[in-house]
């Protein structure tokens, strides 16, 4: 009897892409591309996010969801996403406890979403 290995696949509930990481793209074509393919799939959630830490960057968790009049706690979620990600980056500035964030330096300029 031959034993046979199955592999196990989960899918991620809340659509993470592990798989591309665009920090290393250094903005040429193909990294544009990605970071196109990427913005599509981002939630509407994720997006509203996104657009504020582009406008108020740098700018802590805390911060966002003041700003979103949102509990820090629907927002910190997708942060986390962002960051992983690749579209968000912690800096060293800490506000009222809280690490800031910045749109990701390595990243093609981010376009209007």
């Amino acid at each position: 009897m031959v034993d046979t290995v199955i592999p196990i696949t989960a899918q991620d509930p809340y659509r993470r892409d592990t798989n591309g990481d665009l920090s290393r793209g250094r903005g040429n074509q193909e990294s544009k591309v990605a970071w196109e393919i990427k913005l599509r799939h981002l939630a509407e959630c994720q997006i509203e996010v996104l657009e504020t830490i582009k406008r108020h960057q740098p700018i802590s968790g805390k911060e966002i969801a003041a700003r979103l009049g949102k509990e820090f706690h629907k927002v910190s979620g997708r942060v986390t996403e962002l960051v992983e990600a690749g579209f968000v980056e912690k800096t060293n500035l800490v506000r009222d406890g809280s690490r800031c964030l910045r749109i990701a330096a390595a990243i093609p300029e981010m376009r209007t979403i």
